[in-house]
């Protein structure tokens, strides 16, 4: 009788939130769903938020095992004993996946001759640090430059989200394998109908052209660019409306006071989020130039396309930008006068963008299931 290897896929700091669903616990349903390899989720989570985070994973995964990381991210390594202990009690001696520079660095350091550790790499974690201080007064560049090193070149396979990712590993840590494939973010695409009274809900009618942002108004998201170009749009033209998913921030209030009637601001569950952005038209993925935007694969721009929407994207963002251009999907821009104005009030063709986005970034499309599959083969 065939003997399947457990796979074990762990994270460490990590916030149970929209990207967490779709890019961890949809990543484990879809091994559970697809192969007979047993599978359990171990995050570790701040204690501040432990409880309420962990009823969050537990109902998403009631197999999950969720346990309080050790105080403080720069005594990551502390985690190690606790993750050793687990994975003897649970008889864990089999596939490691981590998540994160922090969680493969913790698999490497309990990883035994029977484990095989796949590091599930995210983005560009150095050039993040030295962009957007993400590690400010917790660990130095210096040191997240060696995790992310030791990361790239001592796991066993990897995962990239992008082709541009790989190319940062080769450039800048040196990375000469090819034990690795890009599995660009995806998630799993609803088959959610739009409710027209929704727009009317929101003061708009059929007749509007809806833009619509997904996410984050902070830091290196670039509320600046993004700023500027809705300034532009919402000038233009009346029917031009904005609905912005995500909690307000001055910026946003600023522009809310200078708009009224054409900007609504809503933060929502992520299951309430596709229903949204099906009333759109254009979806926002608009990013300052830097090396951790150049390699991205943002989940954002699967939603756009799964909920039918066109995507307005700047230029050099991972795979997209190139990939919008050439499948027709939207428009690359820099800045409001790039945008092509003939384009806007167009057929939508939110059928064939909903195929594209089926065939390509649907996690329960085979072509990805195929390449998480091809990890543990």
């Amino acid at each position: 009788m065939k003997s399947f290897r457990p796979i074990t896929y762990v994270t460490l700091g990590d916030s149970p939130n929209g990207i967490f669903k779709s890019q961890v616990v949809d990543v484990v349903d879809l091994y559970r769903s697809n192969t007979q390899h047993p599978i359990k989720l171990v995050s570790f989570i701040s204690f501040r938020s432990f409880f309420k985070s962990r009823r969050v994973i537990k109902n998403w995964d009631t197999k999950a095992i969720v346990l309080p990381m050790i105080p403080r991210l720069e005594n990551w390594a502390l985690n190690a004993f606790l993750l050793d202990l687990v994975l003897a009690l649970i008889n864990r001696r089999g596939i490691l996946i981590g998540r994160g520079i922090f969680a493969i660095n913790l698999l490497l350091r309990v990883k035994q001759r029977s484990h095989s550790v796949i590091y599930d790499g995210r983005g560009a974690i150095w050039a993040e640090a030295k962009e957007y201080d993400v590690y400010k007064h917790v660990l130095s560049n210096e040191s997240i430059f060696e995790l992310e090193q030791i990361a790239v070149n001592k796991a066993d396979r990897r995962i990239a989200v992008s082709n541009k990712l790989v190319e940062y590993w080769q450039d800048t840590f040196d990375y000469q394998g090819d034990a690795f494939t890009v599995i660009p973010c995806s998630y799993r695409i609803s088959a959610i109908d739009s409710q027209p009274d929704l727009r009317s809900n929101l003061g708009w009618n059929a007749n509007d052209i809806v833009f619509i942002y997904s996410g984050s108004l902070d830091g290196w998201q670039g509320i600046g660019i993004l700023g500027e170009v809705l300034k532009g749009l919402l000038s233009f033209n009346s029917k031009f409306k904005l609905l912005l998913l995500a909690r307000e921030n001055e910026t946003s209030k600023d522009l809310i006071k200078q708009f009224p009637k054409q900007i609504q601001c809503k933060w929502l569950i992520p299951e309430e989020v596709n229903t949204y952005l099906r009333i759109g038209d254009y979806g926002l993925l608009l990013r300052p130039e830097s090396v951790t935007n150049k390699v991205a694969s943002p989940v954002k721009y699967a939603e756009y396309l799964g909920a039918g929407l066109k995507v307005l994207i700047s230029p050099n963002i991972g795979d997209f930008s190139k990939y919008t251009l050439e499948h027709n999907l939207g428009m690359v821009i820099q800045e409001f006068k790039d945008i092509d104005l003939t384009q806007i009030g167009s057929n939508r063709e939110k059928e064939r963008i909903l195929s594209i986005a089926n065939a390509e970034f649907d996690k329960e499309n085979e072509n990805i299931i195929g390449k998480y599959l091809s990890m543990i083969g």
